[in-house]
């Protein structure tokens, strides 16, 4: 099939025109596939890169938790050496003075000093353990704080009770609670120190 009028073969444009049909009818598909695969490709891509970056942010957030995590160990630490030397330095000076129960006189100088050196011991701790316990758990803090409320009994009742002594005589009774104090002292100090670990 032929057209003379103007020199066109139908039959080879209708093969041609079928040709090009099969071959956009299969080519279509192939862009459509390679165009999604493209996106596809190119999202998870991007997901990739934002998971990636999201997971380098956490590592950062978490490595910087764990060096904070480790300042405050050191710091609870420190505090609890610190505070600990310093009942030590209460449980000295407590000790320094009731270790010569023989010499002690309400008006004698000495003992007057010795009451004053626990004072200021007792002032040392206080200045420095409480505005601090916030580094200890809660436990710690009221263990800590029972110790040196005992101490601090201990001393006054031991005072009492040496003035109550010297003025009716009683040497034995001062001498009493010179050994109650002592006692007292060592068992809390060694108590707290292995309860808590501190050497």
């Amino acid at each position: 099939m032929q057209d003379e009028s103007l020199g066109i073969d139908w039959g080879t444009v209708s093969v041609s025109v079928i040709k090009f049909g099969v071959f956009v009818a299969v080519l279509i598909p192939v862009i459509w596939y390679w165009l999604r695969e493209r996106l596809r490709q190119s999202i998870k891509h991007e997901y990739d890169t934002q998971v990636e970056r999201l997971r380098a942010e956490l590592r950062i957030d978490a490595y910087r938790e764990e060096v904070k995590f480790s300042k405050l160990h050191e710091r609870r630490a420190e505090v609890i050496a610190e505070a600990y030397a310093l009942l030590r330095g209460v449980r000295r000076e407590i000790m320094e003075l009731v270790n010569y129960p023989n010499t002690l006189h309400p008006d004698d100088p000495n003992t007057k000093a010795g009451l004053v050196k626990i004072s200021d011991a007792f002032t040392a701790f206080n200045s420095y353990f409480f505005p601090n316990q916030i580094y200890i758990p809660l436990g710690t803090v009221d263990a800590i704080v029972k110790l040196r409320n005992d101490y601090s009994l201990t001393v006054t009742e031991a005072v009492t009770k040496q003035k109550h002594a010297h003025r009716e005589g009683q040497s034995d009774s001062w001498l009493s609670s010179i050994r109650k104090v002592r006692s007292e002292l060592v068992t809390d100090l060694i108590l707290s120190r292995d309860s808590y670990g501190m050497r």
